[in-house]
């Protein structure tokens, strides 16, 4: 008898040990997993899950085409980034650029980069503008233009994401499309058959009478698509292109490089506050001679194009 209570009080005693630690482990886990919802899922880019990753099937390494859209502005990831598409507070801007409708400008400008991209799979689409702004952080245009696509589910239905890349070195127009070229050469190692720029209309004379030539891009293989805010938004064309006229234009039609004019060279000094310095001449061997240009004619070595 004593035999038997003993072995049936710790058979109890076990029990209800196994049964605690069980009822404990089932909590852990329920905590865990809510803290994964809530603190994690809940709170990133709100991205679409049957998106392809990128390069899936190779679909960037095959890419003919390139579609730049040029950054403006590093978002302000301490903001309500589902206000990013119109608020001023969500973008780390300089003072000529507020209530001038950049945040409308900045969505338009991606919505149409992926829209070139979903009608063209052959497309890679390059978000292109380097780490300028010393208050923000070491964060560039291009990080930002792609994390509001994610968060705002700007990539449509197609595999658009998946041809998508940045380049975060460029400082002004010329070296956004110079940059993307060779960001284009990077992912698929080789040059593209057309190239398409995505910016404001005001700046079709700069990319196509400036900087196409300067590279000695054919004409027939270079479109831009000039996209701009609605009026409503604060946005003045007579003004945007008075200032384009007088702080881009003069001064790249004396300096088409970029390189001597020190208003030119003191833009590119004050969004580079990070001291940033790109490999472009060994993955692009092929312009290292035109990335290191600096002459007042128009470049006359071999170019891949």
């Amino acid at each position: 008898m004593y035999r038997g209570d003993f072995t049936s009080f710790w058979g109890r005693k076990y029990f209800n040990a196994s049964f605690v630690n069980i009822y404990v482990f089932g909590i852990g886990c329920c905590v865990i997993v809510l803290y994964f919802r809530v603190f994690r899922f809940e709170t990133a880019p709100q991205t679409r899950g049957d998106l392809p990753a990128f390069n899936y099937d190779g679909q960037a390494s095959e890419a003919t085409n390139l579609v730049i859209v040029a950054g403006h502005a590093v978002l302000n990831f301490a903001a309500d980034m589902k206000r990013a598409a119109f608020s001023d507070e969500s973008w780390h801007l300089l003072d000529y650029q507020r209530k001038s409708g950049l945040p409308e400008a900045i969505l338009s400008h991606i919505e149409a980069g992926v829209k070139l991209a979903e009608n063209d799979p052959s497309a890679l689409l390059v978000l292109s503008g380097g780490e300028t702004r010393r208050d923000v952080g070491p964060m560039s245009e291009g990080a930002s233009y792609y994390a509001l696509a994610d968060i705002l589910s700007m990539w449509g239905d197609n595999d658009a994401r998946a041809r998508t890349v940045t380049e975060e070195y460029a400082t002004d127009s010329f070296q956004n499309l110079l940059f993307s070229i060779c960001r284009f050469r990077e992912v698929t190692n080789s040059y593209p058959q057309h190239i398409t720029v995505v910016s404001f209309s005001f700046k079709r004379q700069r990319f196509e009478q400036l900087h196409a030539k300067a590279l000695r891009w054919p004409m027939s293989t270079f479109a831009f698509v000039g996209v701009d805010p609605p009026t409503s938004s604060g946005f003045d064309v007579a003004k945007s292109s008075r200032g384009e006229q007088e702080n881009a234009v003069r001064q790249f039609e004396s300096d088409l490089y970029g390189c001597y004019s020190e208003n030119l060279l003191n833009k590119r000094r004050l969004r580079n506050p990070f001291f940033r310095s790109h490999n472009y001449a060994e993955s692009c061997p092929e312009v290292s001679l035109l990335l290191s240009y600096c002459g007042g004619e128009i470049f006359s070595g071999e170019l891949p194009w």
